[in-house]
């Protein structure tokens, strides 16, 4: 598996580059080898970025030109959620549970049990181990998104019976 990432060689001469990473958990940029505590010391270095400063120029290795960056309009994911990301995506690749598979199961557990703040808790712990940008997708929903999660997290919405069998119903009674 593959993530573009920023790569700075030195004096901010970045070069947008490929970051590969293996199921044995290692990774590997510019052909150097390492595990995430390293890649997570060079994120700490501002040596591998998810966006640049403004007024930024990168390469791209193979075309060679170099681009101007204006940071206002640059949409990227943050260094934070690269890393949970790629630990998910390590973890899929050795065939252990991704933090969205964690959640959905923190999720039926809460709404199979509603009353318990424990399992409200785990699953607000779940859902924000996700990387944000995927999020929305954990439901397989395009419509509610993310919604019927973030409902049963915020304690501030009461919630009763039928609202929750309904919800269970939506996401977990069609494949029992």
């Amino acid at each position: 598996m593959k993530k573009k990432v920023f790569y700075d060689l030195g004096n901010e001469n970045f070069y947008l580059m490929e970051l590969s990473m293996f199921d044995d958990g290692f990774l590997k940029i510019n052909d150097e080898k390492f595990d995430i505590e390293e890649l997570k010391g060079r994120i700490e270095r501002k040596q591998i970025r998810t966006s640049l400063p403004n007024n930024s120029r990168f390469n791209i290795h193979a075309v060679g030109y170099k681009f101007l960056v204006d940071k206002e309009s640059w949409t990227s994911i943050n260094e934070i959620e690269l890393i949970k990301e790629i630990q998910d995506k390590i973890a899929q690749m050795n065939g252990q549970p991704s933090s969205a598979d964690l959640c959905m199961s923190a999720f039926k557990n809460f709404l199979l049990d509603f009353e318990k703040e424990e399992l409200r808790k785990n699953l607000e712990e779940a859902y924000l181990s996700i990387p944000a940008h995927n999020r929305m997708f954990i439901l397989g929903d395009m419509d509610s998104k993310d919604y019927p999660i973030r409902w049963a997290i915020d304690n501030s919405v009461p919630k009763d019976s039928r609202s929750i069998d309904a919800c269970y119903q939506e996401y977990f009674g069609r494949f029992e």
